[in-house]
């Protein structure tokens, strides 16, 4: 059984700060509070060291890197909180095995053990992928890395760049920009979104409304790259999004991709870990 002393002081090694650990018997899964730089661990009964290390790492990398105050901007900006989530996941895990390179096999090796365990998806159905929408293939992705081969269109491949090339919380904010654009709205919108990758980082801020991109001056700092093959698919709507069709249909009530949007593969995960 993995001892709590050994990852309390590994967890404040990595953070760089005497953070408060505190080990809980009723908390679902680990997290960090930004604020009062608390790190609440499960009473976990993990055998395997690489799970617990891979879930301690996460949550320090958030430690190093989130802030309060830029989540809070988040969700005052209206920007959906699970997406938000699992692109922020995806850039501070990728920062946090560059900063510390030997948690890279345990981060690997934890994430296929869960993977086997059946923790984000049932992969017993053969239909389990197909049916998953682009913002939980995402989270499989950066999760996984490139070995699992989750599947991607090209018009969705654009997305999963974006995600990989966040670096900075404004990027992490115009990647899930460019995410909510493509459910929400048509191809051809989104489109534009793509041909506006190549203006962030330029000191331009993207900011989508109904009525496509305006911007405003502001510092986006390290941004994203991406652009267009500009070749005609079959594909006629990008997948996770509805036809016009299927937005004025009484079933749905004129709803989009994007309102009824329910990452499972998150949900699965928490209630499993």
């Amino acid at each position: 059984m993995v001892k709590n002393n050994s990852k309390d002081q590994l967890a404040k090694l990595m953070a760089s700060e005497d953070i408060t650990v505190r080990h809980s018997t009723t908390a679902k899964t680990a997290s960090f509070d930004v604020k009062g730089r608390v790190l609440t661990l499960p009473n976990w009964q993990f055998e395997n060291t690489d799970i617990v290390d891979l879930l301690i790492g996460h949550e320090v990398g958030h430690a190093l890197w989130t802030r309060e105050e830029d989540w809070a901007h988040a969700l005052e900006s209206g920007l959906h909180k699970d997406i938000t989530n699992i692109v922020e996941d995806a850039r501070i895990e990728r920062k946090i095995k560059a900063k510390y390179p030997g948690l890279v096999k345990c981060m690997v090796n934890g994430y296929r053990i869960l993977e086997g365990k059946k923790f984000f998806y049932d992969w017993d159905d053969p239909e389990a992928l197909e049916r998953m929408n682009v913002v939980d293939r995402i989270n499989l992705h950066a999760k996984l890395g490139p070995l699992a081969a989750i599947p991607f269109s090209s018009e969705e491949q654009v997305l999963v760049d974006a995600v990989e090339n966040t670096t900075t919380w404004e990027s992490v904010e115009d990647c899930v920009r460019l995410i909510m654009n493509w459910l929400e709205t048509s191809e051809e919108a989104f489109e534009q979104a793509v041909a506006n990758l190549d203006d962030m980082g330029d000191g331009t801020y993207i900011d989508w409304n109904d009525e496509g991109p305006e911007e405003d001056e502001g510092d986006m700092g390290d941004g994203m790259d991406g652009e267009s093959d500009g070749e005609e698919t079959e594909e006629t709507e990008p997948s996770g999004s509805l036809s016009a069709d299927d937005k004025d249909s009484d079933d749905v009530e004129g709803q989009t991709a994007l309102d009824m949007l329910n990452v499972e593969t998150q949900e699965r995960f928490d209630e499993m870990i």
